[in-house]
């Protein structure tokens, strides 16, 4: 990832959605970047969500691994001649010296078109009228289909509960050859935007509770199907417990999947069960050393959650099979899978 200093804030385009506020800058390369920010505004107070660059990198590496289209990423530098220059950096968006993340903009016809599908999703959430045949025709579109089923099993295996309730974590590129499905945001993955806490004092146990939810025994498999269905509950939007519901984005991305001839999301759970731990070694030694906040335990505890959650993926697919999610499908019976289902984890 390349290392980038910023030219100059264009404070008119910075976009509203997403809890970071994050900021529109010119870097040095003369493109425009979505400059995100760990030091945000929260009930009146600043907090410090010191995993959000951590996780996005992580996450970000991992997507890349899977063939999923995401934006360019760059390290955005800040230093004290910059804050000196733009000053409002500091005073206004409280900057401060440091390394940044950040993602590069798409164009602006793209950026045009990703407005009008989030205010189509907004509209199918509310019950519009016409607001979904607009949005199934959009969506109609999307030439990378094949990449839904890969972003919906990485938002679990990195536990991202927060896509398929907001309409704000994908973006659409459009392209000679058609629309393409790009997926943004993964600050807020593995439980929360928090190693150790928003107080100045690192207490990492409630990130350590996420990260050992999956710590079961994997020779039973009574325990995984309860995780699996518990990981599921932790996605719901159902205000009742009767039914599992995970979000209009999940429905809208679902339908255009088909379950008729052959599983898709075969292939990605596939891929997940045969990472090797090397390969997610490699991803977390290439974050930077800036983006840690505790050395060697944080990389040791994400590293053995992820170990572990490539063998949760499959029973989640199951769940979701058998709470009717699938269309054409009526219980995980009916789902096709390439490969027999077994763990290497004791």
């Amino acid at each position: 990832m390349k290392t980038l200093q910023i030219e100059d804030w264009i404070k008119s385009e910075n976009p509203q959605l997403g809890q970071s506020k994050p900021l529109m800058i010119i870097a040095s390369d003369q493109n425009r970047y979505f400059l995100k920010q760990q030091h945000i505004r929260d009930n009146g107070n600043w907090i410090e969500e010191d995993a959000v660059f951590f996780q996005e990198y992580l996450v970000s590496a991992i997507a890349n691994f899977l063939g999923i289209l995401t934006p360019e990423t760059a390290i955005i530098e800040v230093d004290k001649q910059t804050l000196k220059q733009i000053p409002e950096l500091q005073f206004t968006c409280q900057l401060s010296e440091g390394y940044y993340f950040a993602t590069k903009m798409i164009s602006n016809s793209d950026e045009n078109l990703t407005r009008y599908a989030r205010i189509l999703l907004s509209q199918v959430k509310a019950e519009l009228p016409y607001a979904a045949k607009s949005w199934n025709q959009l969506m109609s579109k999307i030439v990378n289909k094949e990449d839904i089923p890969k972003i919906i099993g990485l938002d679990f295996f990195a536990l991202n509960t927060d896509r398929f309730k907001n309409p704000g974590n994908l973006l659409i590129r459009n392209d000679p050859s058609g629309r393409y499905l790009i997926a943004i945001d993964f600050g807020h993955c593995f439980g929360g935007p928090f190693w150790g806490g928003p107080s100045r004092n690192v207490d990492y146990s409630p990130k350590l509770n996420t990260l050992h939810c999956n710590d079961i025994n994997f020779g039973s498999e009574n325990a995984i199907n309860l995780l699996a269905h518990q990981l599921v509950i932790a996605y719901n939007v159902c205000q009742d417990n009767r039914r599992v519901k995970l979000g209009f984005v999940f429905d809208s991305l679902i339908s255009q999947l088909d379950f008729r001839t052959a599983n898709p999301f075969s292939a990605v759970v596939d891929v997940l069960e045969s990472m090797t731990e090397h390969q997610i070694l490699t991803f977390l030694k290439s974050i930077p050393n800036f983006w840690v906040v505790t050395a060697g335990i944080q990389q040791r505890e994400y590293k053995d959650f992820l170990l572990r959650q490539r063998f949760i993926i499959r029973p989640i697919i199951d769940v979701l099979a058998d709470s009717s999610l699938f269309p054409n499908v009526n219980g995980k019976e009916e789902l096709r899978w390439s490969k027999e289902y077994h763990t290497n984890i004791q």
